[in-house]
């Protein structure tokens, strides 16, 4: 391949570059590009290519900038912090090592669903009074559902599991086990006021066989017939924290709940604790506020930063909103705390008591008097690098430089600014969620200086998007706000 720069030919030889590492891993969950994946997920999976000794997983709610979780070595599933934000955008890798290197895993996306608020319990168990809401039946095993206290066990739950659980547990009976038991809610619970229903309980399903099974069912006809909402066929699923939507089985006033299991060995085992059936779409004060978006911003003078938040206000019987603000992102240990209290029909807030190029991330809760109420979901927002270089307008650029779009969110068109120092080949293109290309603004070379281009989302549906710039090796994506 030969190239001509300033009148001269050079030619150009390509170089065989030798893989380093096992190559690629795959087979993410949750899928990539996935979407309403609920925020209730703490755990991720992949499959690691043959010869793989170490790993490392990185993520993120930021196309460029990534947490790193774990280094050490090969495993093929994490446990992550739950929930997750409501209505948020997650990019996750995992990174592959042997003794040749490291092979960069490519990048996976999954989003997950809104927040349907408020939500009232229709009936809980922590099963610290044993079984006594249940009824237990040996349907051919050995073993049986009974409580036991989680302290005597190696049971691995999430850390809101406490004391009694309810355990089949074929390891406790002794060699040559068998589990086949049923455990039903003695009493319907009754969901006649709701039109969306939720159950979520604390989960470790630990299976040695290929045949054994844990089933979840439910019955909207008093037991004569039973649905099957949640299954594992001889694939563990442990330390998480199930949720399922039954809104669709609603068809009667009342439910009844079971769990059966089959263990065909004395390795086998179900736990569970913290059994919620819950509903929606009654106004049950108070509420929490939900779908908090936050965003850093620089003003054009590069010279003052802050960080923008919009979300839908709780409400209910309270006296206002707390906002409270960590550094770093999510997963960062620092501790929360309070900047600001707002009224209830608040709904935005600026914070101007950040410095450039940070991580913060925020929560909004009620509070009634002393008292603190539920909190909405987690955002985070990276605060922009303040550019002391460029003084004023009339200076040509020393560095490559991307500008937050303004206004954002916008409705419909934006302004996006960008700074070259150097004659590059430019390309600013627009993307979704998914990562598919929305539209080219910039497609050609460009000589030094500062630059401005419009973007009308006129044909788009609200949400978020990224803006990338590239020129030369240079690149630099941000995201941008669609609300309508």
């Amino acid at each position: 391949m030969s190239k001509i720069y300033s009148g001269i030919l050079v030619t150009i030889f390509p170089l065989l570059l030798l893989a380093q590492g096992p190559g690629s891993t795959f087979n993410p969950n949750p899928p990539d590009s996935s979407s309403e994946t609920s925020v209730f997920i703490n755990e991720i999976s992949w499959t690691n290519p043959l010869g793989t000794t170490s790993i490392d997983v990185w993520i993120g709610t930021h196309p460029d900038y990534f947490t790193h979780i774990y280094s050490g070595a090969e495993i093929t599933s994490l446990h992550i912090p739950s929930p997750q934000e409501y209505r948020k955008t997650y990019f996750w890798r995992v990174d592959a090592s042997d003794q040749s290197g490291t092979t960069e895993g490519d990048t996976w996306i999954f989003t997950t669903t809104d927040l349907i608020v408020p939500t009232i319990n229709f009936f809980v168990d922590s099963f610290s009074t044993g079984t006594s809401n249940w009824t237990i039946t040996n349907d051919g095993g050995v073993c049986v559902w009974d409580t036991i206290n989680l302290n005597v066990t190696n049971y691995d739950m999430p850390v809101t599991a406490y004391e009694q659980v309810l355990s089949a547990d074929g390891s406790i009976c002794g060699s040559g086990t068998t589990t086949l038991t049923t455990a039903t809610l003695t009493n319907p619970v009754d969901l006649s006021q709701i039109t969306q229903a939720f159950v979520l309980w604390d989960n470790d399903w630990c299976s040695s066989d290929s045949t054994d099974t844990a089933y979840v069912q439910l019955s909207n006809d008093f037991g004569n017939s039973w649905i099957t909402f949640w299954e594992r066929p001889g694939v563990n699923a442990r330390k998480t924290q199930e949720f399922v939507e039954i809104s669709g089985f609603i068809s009667n006033d009342s439910l009844l709940f079971r769990f059966r299991t089959i263990q065909n060995g004395s390795n086998s085992w179900w736990a569970i604790d913290n059994f919620f059936v819950y509903g929606s779409d009654i106004l049950s004060p108070p509420f929490p506020p939900r779908n908090l978006i936050a965003d850093g911003y620089i003003n054009s003078n590069f010279d003052t930063v802050w960080v923008e938040l919009n979300w839908t206000p709780g409400g209910g019987v309270a006296t206002g909103q707390r906002i409270k603000r960590k550094f770093g992102n999510q997963y960062s240990q620092y501790m929360y705390f309070t900047i600001k209290e707002v009224g209830l029909n608040t709904s935005s807030f600026l914070d101007y008591e950040v410095i450039d190029n940070s991580f913060y991330t925020y929560k909004i809760g009620i509070f009634e008097g002393p008292s603190e109420g539920s909190y909405s979901n987690e955002s985070t927002a990276y605060v922009p690098d303040i550019i002391t270089s460029v003084e004023t307008k009339n200076e040509l650029p020393t560095k490559f430089h991307l500008e937050q779009n303004y206004p954002n969110p916008f409705n419909p068109t934006t302004t996006i600014k960008y700074q070259i120092p150097e004659i590059s080949f430019v390309t600013l293109k627009v993307y979704d969620v998914l990562g598919s290309e929305i539209e080219t603004l910039i497609n050609e070379e460009k000589p030094v200086g500062s630059y401005e281009v419009d973007f009308d989302a006129s044909n788009l549906s609200s949400g978020i998007y990224f803006f990338r710039l590239k020129a030369g090796s240079f690149v630099e994506t941000k995201k941008m706000v669609l609300l309508k």
